[in-house]
C-alpha cells in the first residue's frame, strides 16, 4: 500500500493484520505488523493468538513481553491469546505471574479469561488451582467444565472427571472428547470405549477426534472387533482418506494382529509421512516378525523418509524379539552417525533386552556399565528378568542390589528373585535374603506360604 501512495491508519492495518492471522498466515501477519509504526493493543493481541493457535508458543510469549515493554497494556483479549501459549508449553511459573496481572487489572471475572486460566492450569498439571479457579466463576459454561474435566482426565484422576462429568449441566462433542481422549491417553482405554457408548446413546455424533482416540483405544486393548466396527464408522462419516486416521487404523489392526490388513491398508497409501512407516514396523515388531520389520525399515530409507527416535525403537525391538544381536548392533552403532538420531534411555534398554534375551548377560552388564546415563529401574528388571532365564544366580544377586536401591517398593522384583533363588534349590538363600525384607514391607511371597505347608 505505501509503494501506491496509500498510507493506511491503524484500521486498516488491523484489518489487513487481522485477515492474514484468521487465514492462517502468521509469517504474512508478522510482516504487517512489523510494518506498522503505532501498533495498538489490538494489533498485539491479533499477532499473540495467531501464533499461539498455530503451535508457535514461545513467539506468542515474547510478543507478550515485548508488549509491555512498549508501555502497552493487555486488555482480557490479550490474556486470554496468551495463557494458551503457557499452557501448551507446561510453562506454569508464566501462567502464574499473568494470573497475578489478570487479578491486578480486575479481568478476573471475565468468563474467556477464566476459562483460559482453568485451561492453563488443567495443562500443567496444577489442578488444585484450576478447580479454585473454576470455583470461582458464577456460571461456569461448557468451556470452563470441559476445561476442567479434561485436566483430570489426561492426568489420570478417573473417578474425578467422570465425577464432574456427570454433575455437567450440558454437554457438546468438545466434552465428549475431552473424556474419551483422557481415558484413552492415560490406559483407561475400556472406559474410553464406554463413555463413547454413552455418546452413542445420547445421539451425539462422532467427528475425526472422538473416532482417532478410540481407534488408539482398541489398539491398547487389541480389541479388533471394536476396532473395525469404528473403521466402518469412518467410512460411513467420509473420514477415512485422511492420512492420520490411516495411520491410526493401521496401527489399530498392527496391534491387533491382523497385519495382513495393516499391511493392505499401509500399501494402498497415496501419501505415506513417518508415523505411517513407524506404526506398520512396530506392528511387525510387537508380533515377533523380525525380518519383515527390518525389511521394511530399509524400504522406509529408501523411499527418502528419516527413522526417527520412535522407529529406531521399533527396529531394536524387532532385533530384540528375532534373537538378531549382529543386527541390534548395526543399528545402534548407526543412530548417531547414519540416522543422527541420540540414542535414549528406550534404546539402550533395547540393548539390554536383547542381550539379554540371547543369554549374553556379561556383555548386557558391561553394556549397562559403559552407558553414559543412568540405567532405569525398567533396564534393571529386563537384565534380572533374563538372569531367570539363562538360571545366572550369582548376576542376579547384583543386579537384583541394584533394582531394590532403586524401587524398594516394587513386589514383583522380590517375587523374580525368590523363584531365581527356587529354580536353584537354594532355600536357605530364599530365606536369607528376602523374607526379612518382605515382612518389613507386609509383603508374603507366595513361596513362603508353599514352604509352610
Amino acid at each position: 500500500m505505501n509503494e501506491r501512495g496509500i498510507i493506511p491508519d491503524i484500521f486498516l492495518w488491523n484489518t489487513l493484520l487481522n485477515m492474514y492471522a484468521k487465514c492462517g498466515r502468521p509469517a504474512e501477519a508478522r510482516r504487517v505488523f512489523h510494518q506498522m509504526s503505532k501498533p495498538n493493543v489490538f494489533s498485539w493481541t491479533v499477532l499473540i493468538a495467531a501464533n499461539a493457535r498455530h503451535g508457535l508458543y514461545e513467539e506468542a510469549l515474547i510478543l507478550f513481553n515485548q508488549m509491555k515493554e512498549t508501555g502497552i497494556q493487555p486488555n482480557q483479549f490479550t490474556f486470554a491469546s496468551v495463557l494458551p501459549a503457557c499452557a501448551n508449553l507446561g510453562n506454569l511459573q508464566q501462567g502464574i505471574e499473568i494470573h497475578e496481572e489478570i487479578s491486578r487489572n480486575g479481568f478476573q471475572s471475565d468468563l474467556v479469561v477464566a476459562n483460559a486460566l482453568v485451561n492453563m492450569y488443567a495443562k500443567c498439571k496444577s489442578l488444585e488451582d484450576a478447580r479454585n479457579v473454576f470455583d470461582k466463576i458464577p456460571e461456569p459454561d461448557v468451556v470452563s467444565w470441559t476445561a476442567l474435566i479434561a485436566g483430570y482426565a489426561q492426568n489420570g484422576y478417573v473417578e474425578e472427571a467422570l465425577k464432574l462429568f456427570r454433575e455437567m449441566p450440558q454437554r457438546d462433542l468438545v466434552s465428549w472428547n475431552a473424556m474419551i481422549a483422557g481415558f484413552a491417553q492415560n490406559g483407561h482405554n475400556a472406559e474410553a470405549l464406554k463413555i463413547y457408548q454413552q455418546m452413542q446413546t445420547e445421539g451425539i455424533n462422532p467427528d475425526a477426534t472422538t473416532l482417532l482416540s478410540l481407534l488408539a483405544a482398541c489398539a491398547n486393548l487389541a480389541a479388533l472387533e471394536q476396532g473395525i466396527e469404528i473403521h466402518e464408522e469412518m467410512i460411513r462419516g467420509g473420514l477415512h482418506c485422511n492420512i492420520n486416521m490411516v495411520n491410526a487404523l493401521v496401527d489399530m489392526y498392527a496391534k491387533c494382529g491382523n497385519l495382513e490388513k495393516a499391511q493392505g491398508m499401509f500399501d494402498e497409501m497415496h501419501q505415506r509421512d513417518v508415523v505411517s512407516w513407524n506404526v506398520m514396523i512396530a506392528g511387525y515388531a510387537m508380533h515377533g516378525f523380525a525380518r519383515e520389520a527390518l525389511k521394511l525399515f530399509e524400504q522406509m530409507q529408501h523411499s527418502g523418509v528419516n527413522p526417527t527416535h520412535i522407529t529406531l525403537v521399533s527396529v531394536l525391538s524387532a532385533c530384540c524379539h528375532g534373537g538378531l544381536v549382529e543386527d541390534a548392533w548395526h543399528y545402534f552403532y548407526c543412530m548417531n552417525e547414519q540416522y543422527l538420531v541420540t540414542p535414549a534411555i528406550e534404546h539402550y534398554g533395547c540393548m539390554v533386552d536383547v542381550l539379554g534375551r540371547a543369554g549374553l548377560l556379561k556383555e548386557a552388564q558391561e553394556f549397562m556399565n559403559r552407558m553414559p546415563i543412568e540405567p532405569d529401574t525398567t533396564m534393571w528388571a529386563s537384565l534380572l528378568g533374563a538372569c531367570r532365564i539363562h538360571s545366572n544366580v550369582e548376576l542376579a544377586q547384583k543386579v537384583a542390589k541394584h533394582l531394590f536401591e532403586l524401587d524398594s517398593n516394587n513386589a514383583a522384583h522380590y517375587v523374580l528373585l525368590s523363584n531365581i533363588y527356587a529354580a536353584a534349590d537354594r532355600w536357605d538363600d530364599v530365606g536369607k535374603e528376602t523374607a526379612y525384607t518382605h515382612k518389613c514391607r507386609g509383603f508374603m511371597p507366595s513361596w513362603t506360604l508353599c514352604q509352610g505347608r
